[in-house]
């Protein structure tokens, strides 16, 4: 699996302030076999990927790796 995008959540701009998420995380896995081995793997919560899917959020992001890359920390150490 590979991070392609790690961002800081905030207020959406579409949906309910409720719906609001602490963070967005874009990756990219080697396949489908890799994705498909991962979510059937006993214990994965599944039912988050179900909740996801259920509904629709516009929800802006800070990039999280240029905050810490700014203060001299890499994200993939923390």
């Amino acid at each position: 699996m590979q991070i392609l995008y790690y961002g800081l959540g905030s207020t959406p701009l579409v949906g309910d302030a409720a719906q609001g998420w602490d963070a967005v995380a874009i990756v990219s896995y080697p396949s489908c076999r890799a994705f498909a081995g991962m979510v059937s793997q006993p214990g994965y919560p599944i039912e988050l990927r179900e909740d996801a899917l259920a509904e629709t959020v516009l929800q802006p992001t800070t990039d999280a790796a240029a905050m810490y890359q700014s203060v001299g920390r890499d994200v993939e150490s923390s």
